[in-house]
Protein backbone atom coordinates (compact mmCIF):
# COMPACT_ATOMS: atom_id res chain seq x y z
CA UNK A 1 0.00 0.00 0.00
CA UNK A 2 1.26 3.48 -0.80
CA UNK A 3 2.24 5.82 2.00
CA UNK A 4 0.45 9.03 2.89
CA UNK A 5 0.60 11.70 0.23
CA UNK A 6 1.33 9.32 -2.64
CA UNK A 7 -0.99 7.94 -5.28
CA UNK A 8 -0.88 4.28 -6.16
CA UNK A 9 -2.55 1.28 -4.57
CA UNK A 10 -6.04 1.87 -3.19
CA UNK A 11 -5.81 -1.27 -1.11
CA UNK A 12 -3.90 -4.50 -0.89
CA UNK A 13 -6.39 -6.38 -3.07
CA UNK A 14 -7.25 -3.82 -5.73
CA UNK A 15 -5.05 -1.74 -7.92
CA UNK A 16 -5.89 1.89 -8.41
CA UNK A 17 -5.45 3.07 -11.96
CA UNK A 18 -5.39 6.80 -11.47
CA UNK A 19 -4.81 9.13 -14.35
CA UNK A 20 -2.48 11.94 -13.52
CA UNK A 21 1.04 12.32 -12.28
CA UNK A 22 2.77 10.84 -9.29
CA UNK A 23 4.91 12.99 -7.08
CA UNK A 24 8.00 11.94 -9.03
CA UNK A 25 6.37 12.68 -12.40
CA UNK A 26 5.51 9.11 -13.41
CA UNK A 27 2.00 8.36 -14.65
CA UNK A 28 -0.11 5.42 -13.61
CA UNK A 29 -2.67 4.20 -16.10
CA UNK A 30 -4.96 1.28 -16.77
CA UNK A 31 -3.52 -1.93 -18.16
CA UNK A 32 -3.84 -2.70 -21.85
CA UNK A 33 -6.54 -5.26 -21.00
CA UNK A 34 -8.56 -2.68 -19.08
CA UNK A 35 -8.22 -0.13 -21.88
CA UNK A 36 -9.40 -2.71 -24.44
CA UNK A 37 -12.53 -3.87 -22.55
CA UNK A 38 -14.97 -1.46 -24.23
CA UNK A 39 -13.85 -2.77 -27.63
CA UNK A 40 -14.13 -6.50 -26.86
CA UNK A 41 -15.66 -8.31 -29.83
CA UNK A 42 -15.21 -11.93 -28.84
CA UNK A 43 -13.51 -14.40 -26.56
CA UNK A 44 -12.65 -17.66 -28.21
CA UNK A 45 -10.10 -20.03 -29.60
CA UNK A 46 -8.22 -19.31 -32.81
CA UNK A 47 -5.88 -21.50 -34.83
CA UNK A 48 -2.21 -20.57 -34.37
CA UNK A 49 -1.69 -20.04 -38.08
CA UNK A 50 -4.06 -17.04 -38.21
CA UNK A 51 -2.21 -15.15 -35.45
CA UNK A 52 0.24 -12.46 -36.56
CA UNK A 53 2.62 -10.88 -34.04
CA UNK A 54 3.74 -8.12 -36.43
CA UNK A 55 1.95 -4.91 -35.54
CA UNK A 56 0.35 -2.73 -38.21
CA UNK A 57 1.19 0.40 -36.20
CA UNK A 58 4.29 0.59 -34.04
CA UNK A 59 6.67 -2.23 -33.32
CA UNK A 60 6.34 -5.25 -31.07
CA UNK A 61 9.27 -6.00 -28.78
CA UNK A 62 11.81 -8.61 -29.83
CA UNK A 63 11.28 -12.22 -28.81
CA UNK A 64 13.17 -13.08 -25.62
CA UNK A 65 14.25 -16.70 -26.19
CA UNK A 66 14.93 -17.23 -22.49
CA UNK A 67 11.36 -16.22 -21.64
CA UNK A 68 10.01 -18.50 -24.41
CA UNK A 69 12.03 -21.41 -23.01
CA UNK A 70 10.71 -20.72 -19.48
CA UNK A 71 7.12 -20.61 -20.75
CA UNK A 72 7.58 -23.82 -22.74
CA UNK A 73 8.88 -25.54 -19.61
CA UNK A 74 5.92 -24.18 -17.61
CA UNK A 75 3.55 -25.64 -20.24
CA UNK A 76 5.30 -29.00 -19.94
CA UNK A 77 5.09 -29.06 -16.13
CA UNK A 78 1.76 -27.32 -15.47
CA UNK A 79 -0.18 -27.85 -18.70
CA UNK A 80 -1.37 -25.11 -21.01
CA UNK A 81 -4.14 -23.67 -18.81
CA UNK A 82 -5.61 -21.90 -21.83
CA UNK A 83 -9.03 -21.42 -20.24
CA UNK A 84 -7.69 -19.15 -17.50
CA UNK A 85 -8.68 -15.54 -18.28
CA UNK A 86 -5.21 -14.32 -17.28
CA UNK A 87 -3.71 -16.49 -20.05
CA UNK A 88 -5.79 -15.09 -22.89
CA UNK A 89 -4.06 -13.40 -25.78
CA UNK A 90 -5.06 -9.84 -26.54
CA UNK A 91 -5.68 -9.54 -30.27
CA UNK A 92 -6.82 -6.90 -32.72
CA UNK A 93 -9.17 -7.58 -35.61
CA UNK A 94 -12.03 -6.12 -37.60
CA UNK A 95 -15.60 -6.38 -36.24
CA UNK A 96 -16.87 -7.44 -39.67
CA UNK A 97 -14.39 -10.34 -39.69
CA UNK A 98 -15.64 -11.50 -36.28
CA UNK A 99 -19.24 -11.24 -37.40
CA UNK A 100 -18.46 -13.17 -40.57
CA UNK A 101 -16.85 -16.03 -38.62
CA UNK A 102 -19.77 -16.12 -36.17
CA UNK A 103 -22.53 -16.05 -38.75
CA UNK A 104 -20.87 -17.75 -41.68
CA UNK A 105 -23.26 -18.47 -44.53
CA UNK A 106 -25.99 -19.92 -42.31
CA UNK A 107 -29.37 -18.27 -42.85
CA UNK A 108 -30.45 -19.65 -39.44
CA UNK A 109 -28.32 -17.16 -37.55
CA UNK A 110 -29.38 -13.57 -37.16
CA UNK A 111 -26.71 -10.99 -37.92
CA UNK A 112 -25.38 -9.53 -34.69
CA UNK A 113 -26.48 -12.45 -32.50
CA UNK A 114 -23.76 -13.38 -30.02
CA UNK A 115 -22.80 -17.03 -30.05
CA UNK A 116 -21.65 -18.71 -26.84
CA UNK A 117 -19.75 -21.40 -28.71
CA UNK A 118 -16.13 -20.30 -28.81
CA UNK A 119 -15.29 -22.96 -31.40
CA UNK A 120 -17.04 -20.89 -34.07
CA UNK A 121 -13.97 -18.64 -34.15
CA UNK A 122 -11.82 -21.63 -35.19
CA UNK A 123 -13.28 -21.19 -38.70
CA UNK A 124 -11.46 -17.85 -39.06
CA UNK A 125 -9.30 -18.84 -42.05
CA UNK A 126 -12.29 -20.38 -43.86
CA UNK A 127 -14.27 -17.12 -43.94
CA UNK A 128 -11.64 -14.37 -43.63
CA UNK A 129 -8.62 -13.60 -45.76
CA UNK A 130 -6.66 -11.66 -43.15
CA UNK A 131 -4.89 -12.61 -39.97
CA UNK A 132 -5.51 -11.56 -36.37
CA UNK A 133 -3.00 -9.09 -34.95
CA UNK A 134 -1.62 -10.16 -31.56
CA UNK A 135 -1.19 -7.19 -29.25
CA UNK A 136 -0.03 -9.15 -26.20
CA UNK A 137 1.08 -12.77 -26.03
CA UNK A 138 3.78 -13.27 -28.66
CA UNK A 139 6.03 -15.12 -26.20
CA UNK A 140 3.22 -17.51 -25.25
CA UNK A 141 2.58 -18.21 -28.94
CA UNK A 142 6.27 -18.91 -29.60
CA UNK A 143 6.41 -21.18 -26.53
CA UNK A 144 3.26 -23.01 -27.63
CA UNK A 145 4.70 -23.62 -31.09
CA UNK A 146 7.85 -25.07 -29.51
CA UNK A 147 5.76 -27.12 -27.08
CA UNK A 148 3.79 -28.58 -29.99
CA UNK A 149 7.00 -29.38 -31.85
CA UNK A 150 8.65 -30.98 -28.80
CA UNK A 151 5.59 -33.06 -27.88
CA UNK A 152 5.16 -34.37 -31.42
CA UNK A 153 1.58 -33.11 -31.48
CA UNK A 154 -0.19 -31.39 -34.33
CA UNK A 155 -1.32 -27.78 -33.81
CA UNK A 156 -4.93 -28.71 -34.56
CA UNK A 157 -4.85 -31.36 -31.80
CA UNK A 158 -4.38 -28.68 -29.16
Amino acid sequence: MAGAGTRGWAGEEEACCLEGSWEDGLRDSASISELAKPYLLAVGRLPLDVLDTTWITGQNRAIDTTHVRELREAFRINGLQRCEPRNRLLCLCNADDVERVRCGDSSERVRGERQNDETDILRWAEVNSGSVEVMAGQHRIAALREFIRDSGSQADEL
